[in-house]
C-alpha cells in the first residue's frame, strides 16, 4: 500500500470539517488506548502528538490528529487495514484511503 489512511466521519477525508473529530476527543481516546510516539509539527495547527499502533502484521503505524480527522501513516500491508477498523468504529468514524476508498 504505502499511502495514508484517514479516520473521519465524512465520505471523503478532505471534507472532515463537516463532521469533525476534535483534537481533545482524539487525544483522550489515544492516550487511553495507544502508545505515545512523539510529536509532529504543522505550520497551521502547531504540534500534535503522534501515537503508535502495532497492527500485528509487521506494520507499526503512526496516528496523529490533523484538520478534524486522524491520519494513519506507515501501512504497507493490506491486512493492517482490518486491524485499524476498531479505532475508527470506536470514534464513530470511517476508515478512508487517500483516494476516497472506504475500508
Amino acid at each position: 500500500m504505502g499511502y495514508d489512511l484517514h479516520i473521519t466521519r465524512v465520505d471523503h477525508w478532505t471534507d472532515a470539517d463537516r463532521a469533525p473529530i476534535s483534537r481533545g476527543e482524539w487525544e483522550s481516546f489515544a492516550r487511553q488506548r495507544l502508545a505515545e510516539g512523539g510529536e509532529v509539527t504543522f505550520g497551521e495547527t502547531g504540534t500534535e502528538s503522534v501515537f503508535g499502533f502495532d497492527c500485528g502484521t509487521g506494520d507499526v503505524v503512526s496516528l496523529h490528529w490533523w484538520r478534524d480527522q486522524v491520519t494513519v501513516t506507515g501501512i504497507t500491508e493490506v491486512r493492517s487495514v482490518a486491524a485499524l477498523r476498531w479505532i475508527s468504529e470506536a470514534l464513530a468514524a470511517r476508515l478512508i484511503g487517500d483516494d476516497g476508498e472506504a475500508y
